[in-house]
């Protein structure tokens, strides 16, 4: 099976010598850690360049074994030493366990690798039936400093492409070549194989205190039956081992997914994620929850550690029975939304909040669930929250803040 990724690009570029402009390297998904998904440095596909010249067709780049051909985001490597010379190098991981390196300019084949069988799609792991295969799910990362390619895949362990026996493990692969660094590293550690995951969520890379560690969420399959939870996990890039692990909830669901963006991390190498449905008590069960995630490396005899710490929770409540964190951050507060007066039909609705660090009287629109007797409603209405003290986990930046409430 094969599909095309058609690259549509702007007509300046066709005007210039092939190879003759280095592109900007894309290590991550939507472009840094910040998930900005800007090229700051961009020239030549400028908005003046195409409104005057618009954009053209440049090729097509052939993805191979899965109907739909890619979940993930190809990723850009930018002068690469390869078998053809050198190369701006464009990584494509598909849901088939295959991953090919082309040439970002015009999508000529550099190396195909096959890194086992994955797992067959069907109605038990997708209600949807979207994809007839499930392999590399979500967009790896890589370190421009190495040119390794840190991929997670789901493989089929006995060549069945059942998924009960299915397991993740990471991938690290020589850009130049495709070939494996080392062997595949089985992702393990607590009850992690014990239900089916689905790593959908992208991978980061931070630099803490200088050890470079990928660090990547994953959700469940059955997020809504007990047991399948959320995870997160730390890999080292130095001893190529899982270092660190930790479930989202100890109940059910709490999946990080995002829509197959990855966790965001800012220049401390905090990192920032969003739980899916799932149980919430404000203890061990973060369901539809905002998280701050910290890494520890292992230093000496100390283990390394990953924890987090909870920002923001949506939760419908019944009035009396309100649902906070037991022990907020200092100088944090709950916020809380409440019905339109002349919304008579969803009774007393109260939704308890984190603050986001947001300056006093900002307004943003979200969609909370309230409690209404017998039913939970959705409504888009303003929440306006506040903050005691300056704590900017990410200033001035209300997508996040917004994003958090959405859970």
């Amino acid at each position: 099976m094969r599909r095309n990724l058609f690259v549509v690009i702007g007509y300046p570029i066709l005007a210039l010598t092939l190879h003759a402009q280095q592109m900007q390297p894309w290590l991550t998904r939507s472009a840094d850690s910040s998930r900005s998904g800007w090229n700051s440095h961009e020239t030549v596909l400028t908005q003046a360049s195409v409104k005057t010249k618009g954009v053209s067709f440049k090729t097509v780049v052939p993805v191979v074994g899965d109907a739909r051909g890619m979940e993930a985001q190809p990723l850009i490597l930018p002068g690469v030493k390869t078998s053809r010379g050198i190369r701006d190098v464009m990584v494509l991981p598909s849901m088939a366990d295959v991953v090919r390196g082309v040439d970002a300019h015009d999508g000529s084949g550099i190396w195909q690798v096959t890194l086992g069988t994955p797992i067959q799609g069907s109605g038990a792991i997708d209600f949807h039936n979207i994809n007839d295969k499930w392999g590399c799910l979500s967009t790896g990362v890589i370190d421009p400093d190495t040119a390794r390619f840190y991929q997670v895949c789901w493989l089929s362990t006995d060549g069945s492409g059942n998924p009960d026996t299915g397991r993740y493990f990471m991938f690290v692969l020589n850009v130049a070549d495709g070939s494996q660094v080392v062997p595949p590293v089985l992702i393990d550690g607590l009850d992690f194989n014990k239900e089916k995951r689905k790593a959908r969520s992208s991978a980061v890379l931070i630099n803490q205190n200088g050890v470079k560690t990928v660090l990547q969420c994953t959700g469940s399959v059955n997020e809504t039956t007990n047991g399948p939870s959320g995870y997160c996990f730390a890999f080292d890039v130095a001893t190529n081992k899982v270092t660190a692990m930790m479930a989202t909830s100890q109940a059910k669901g709490a999946g990080i997914w995002m829509a197959g963006s990855g966790v965001t991390c800012d220049s401390d190498q905090d990192c920032f994620a969003m739980t899916g449905n799932g149980a919430f008590d404000g203890v061990s069960q973060w369901g539809e929850s905002f998280l701050k995630l910290h890494y520890t490396p292992p230093n000496g005899s100390t283990a390394a550690s990953l924890e987090w710490l909870i920002i923001g929770h949506r939760g419908p409540t019944r009035p009396g029975l309100e649902l906070q964190m037991p022990h907020p951050p200092p100088g944090w507060q709950a916020c809380q939304w409440n019905r339109k007066k002349s919304d008579r039909s969803a009774g007393e609705c109260l939704c308890q909040w984190q603050t986001l660090g947001l300056k006093q009287g900002r307004t943003i629109r979200a969609s909370p669930s309230c409690w209404s007797g017998r039913s939970f409603h959705q409504r888009r209405e303003p929440i306006r929250t506040w903050a005691r003290a300056a704590w900017p986990i990410l200033p001035n930046s209300i997508s996040f803040a917004a994003a958090a409430r959405m859970g």
